[in-house]
């Protein structure tokens, strides 16, 4: 599959630097950034609205139903499914008492793993839940890499954002940073929608 290395490049050279940009602006370092990390840890928050209705989270709270009520969430999408260690074990049944709807996503973050099989079940997912009025909450170990990539490609796919335009609207309320695999699955997809037919 083709992607614009352009394209890539510069989506890379935006989430790696976004930190110390804002870092070079202020004195004081929060906690988890350095100067030789541009990006922190993991992020200051557990979770943050990053679109009207999405939001972006750790795995934190993915289990207790409670708190997920609580802050309106009628929708979950688990991009950590599984057994293993970092893994969530959720389903369908889990939530079905507190009236939640649930997507399971079976992700690694590791840079071979295909994650763009599950870019549009999800981003119909998603639109499908914001369309009903719907919360919706993504999340996955620590809400930087395999979330993050399901959010961007709903973005792309289903509120016609471009690749940076998606990265900048997530980046600008969390602080993500999909895995290089993602990334470049992100890319393709990118091409495929917005860069394909200028290319002849």
């Amino acid at each position: 599959m083709e992607y614009n290395d352009h394209t890539l490049n510069r989506v890379r050279h935006y989430l790696k630097n976004a930190d110390i940009q804002a870092l070079d602006r202020n004195d004081d370092l929060p906690e988890g950034y350095s100067r030789f990390f541009t990006v922190p840890i993991t992020p200051k928050d557990s979770y943050n609205e990053v679109y009207p209705g999405i939001i972006i989270a750790n795995g934190d709270y993915a289990r207790n139903k409670e708190e997920l009520k609580r802050i309106g969430i009628t929708h979950v999408v688990n991009c950590a499914k599984g057994l293993k260690y970092g893994q969530f074990d959720t389903s369908p049944s889990y939530f079905k008492d507190a009236g939640i709807r649930f997507l399971g996503i079976q992700a690694n973050d590791v840079i071979t793993f295909d994650m763009s099989k599950h870019f549009e079940k999800a981003a119909n997912f998603i639109d499908e839940a914001l369309a009903k009025g719907g919360k919706v909450f993504v999340h996955c170990n620590k809400g930087i890499s395999r979330s993050a990539s399901i959010v961007l490609a709903f973005l792309m796919i289903k509120r016609g954002m471009n690749f940076m335009t998606a990265v900048r609207t997530v980046r600008s309320k969390r602080e993500v940073l999909p895995n290089d695999g993602f990334l470049k699955q992100l890319a393709i997809l990118n091409y495929t929608l917005y860069e394909a037919h200028n290319a002849y």
